[in-house]
């Protein structure tokens, strides 16, 4: 019955905004991030690539399913364009679209997955109000979308040369909010990759802010399934998530100290 009351609550809502006038675009660089229901409880996660093919996706669904591991319902939110979605295949029960049918929904154990039904423009805003006092966990992929600044964003990059300067760029123009990286890739990395580490990612290693996911030569093969993901990759996601608190801290601690600065 919960479940029940919770899709009408949902569903109503969206209706209400179509009735609005709300035309659901977001133009490149516009903040995305879903309104709570309830601000003060709900959590909310961004996952940013550094670079293509970087394995965002598999970042936001190792989150997700560490999450719901723990207990937690999660919602997983995906405005790529259908042809552009990593999560197309990881909801375990297909729910139909929303009424306006630009929205498709799945389940996969306790997490709720949304992505878009058909493409609409290179942007549109996710929806609002499926955020519960849970997780939530909004997948960008490489796109110019960017969230509220005081969201914990997860950039991924692979843990080779080209991967590594790309996301120190990355990791620049999202300077400001508690950032993590998640590098893809061997645990211990080549001379050359360390070599080519750049001074804001070094910080993030230096805070045990960089976390390595384990690649894996199967969902290299067969992407994103409804089926359990690796126990090592969802243990990175796990790390991630513990990690969080740890980003939000150290930024509050240089906020505070460039303002003694300031003075």
């Amino acid at each position: 019955m919960a479940d029940v009351q919770h899709v009408m609550r949902h569903l109503l809502g969206r209706q209400a905004r179509t009735a609005g006038g709300d035309t659901g675009e977001a133009q490149p660089g516009e903040d995305v991030t879903p309104a709570p229901d309830r601000s003060d409880a709900a959590r909310q996660v961004s996952v940013i690539a550094g670079h293509p093919g970087a394995g965002s996706s598999t970042v936001a669904l190792a989150l997700a399913d560490a999450a719901a591991a723990s207990g937690q319902s999660v919602h997983l939110l995906d405005p790529a364009s259908p042809g552009r979605s990593g999560l197309v295949a990881a909801a375990a029960v297909e729910l139909g679209t929303d009424p306006t049918g630009t929205w498709r929904r799945g389940r996969r154990t306790s997490i709720v997955i949304e992505r878009r039904a058909f493409f609409h423009g290179e942007s549109t805003v996710v929806p609002s109000g499926v955020v519960d006092d849970e997780l939530t966990v909004l997948d960008l992929g490489c796109t110019e979308r960017t969230t509220a600044r005081a969201i914990p964003t997860i950039v991924v990059c692979r843990a080779n040369v080209p991967g590594v300067r790309l996301v120190e760029q990355r990791l620049e123009e999202l300077a400001g909010r508690p950032l993590l990286v998640a590098a893809v890739g061997p645990h211990g990395w080549a001379r050359e990759v360390r070599a080519s580490v750049g001074p804001r990612l070094t910080a993030l290693q230096d805070t045990a802010l960089v976390v390595n996911v384990p690649w894996d030569s199967r969902l290299d093969v067969i992407g994103l399934t409804d089926r359990p993901l690796p126990r090592p990759v969802v243990a990175a996601g796990a790390q991630l998530l513990s990690s969080i608190d740890t980003a939000r801290r150290l930024l509050a601690v240089d906020g505070r100290a460039a303002g003694r600065g300031d003075r």
